[in-house]
């Protein structure tokens, strides 16, 4: 496995396998496998559920994402043009929108409906040591 996200409501939890280029959503009482959705190419960066777990955003290491509604396990969106692989974001409490940063120092949000990211800042830091 490769990167674990879990639902808002702890009811489900998605895991990348990145050897398997795959994510699989499990309900976390009985950890049953409840569907398997595409992975990136070369892994996957970095997962998102929505609050309102209607959403599952997946980043992948080929700088390209891929949003998938979670009730038909379909992909609703793709964005390919990134320059660089997302390896952080949050969702907005309203899950009309993500926000994502990349190990370039950029902080993007995309936004429902909208087809690329935006650049939100860039030039963004961080000094892992300080974290330690």
């Amino acid at each position: 496995a490769g990167r674990i996200t879990i639902a808002p409501n702890g009811k489900f939890f998605a895991v990348a396998y990145t050897e398997e280029r795959v994510v699989r959503l499990f309900e976390t009482a009985s950890g049953k496998l409840l569907a398997k959705v595409p992975g990136g190419v070369g892994g996957n960066s970095f997962l998102g559920i929505s609050p309102d777990h209607r959403y599952l955003f997946v980043a992948s290491y080929d700088a390209s994402c891929c949003v998938f509604n979670l009730s038909s396990h379909q992909m609703v969106h793709s964005y390919e043009d990134l320059p660089m692989a997302l390896f952080c974001g949050a969702f907005a409490a309203d899950s009309q929108s993500l926000y994502a940063g990349s190990a370039d120092g950029k902080l993007y949000r995309f936004a429902h409906g909208v087809p690329q990211g935006s650049v939100l800042a860039s030039g963004l830091k961080c000094n892992l040591n300080q974290l330690a």
